[in-house]
């Protein structure tokens, strides 16, 4: 979620983020996803902060719980990706995403001229 959407915001040369949190609303306020999912990108952004800088002392349940609820932001999100690809791009791409219950097994990105691209 970060590093995507760092990348979005520097192609469209917006606002530079000061720090991951202003991520969500830099990407909102470009439509590139709706405002309404600030909030669970900001709570998703706020975990990974919390593995990366407390792993020493991080709660099992909690990350637990974390996976249990709210992965599906993670699913989201690359749905909000998909829309804002297929809207910015000039030639129209039918993108297929398989997604697992903990990890995306893979990306497949046709064009309407029969070229794909796995990733």
């Amino acid at each position: 979620m970060i590093d995507i959407g760092n990348e979005i915001i520097s192609s469209l040369q917006l606002q530079r983020p000061k720090g991951y949190q202003d991520i969500p609303y830099i990407l909102a306020r470009s439509y590139t996803i709706p405002e309404g999912f600030t909030n669970a990108m900001i709570s998703t952004i706020g975990f990974r902060n919390l593995l990366v800088h407390d792993y020493a002392s991080i709660n099992l349940e909690l990350v637990y719980e974390f996976l249990q609820t709210r992965l599906e932001n993670f699913q989201e999100f690359i749905r909000y990706m998909i829309k804002w690809l297929q809207k910015m791009s000039p030639t129209p791409y039918q993108l297929k995403v398989r997604v697992s219950s903990f990890s995306f097994q893979a990306i497949k990105i046709e064009s309407s001229t029969g070229s794909s691209t796995n990733l």
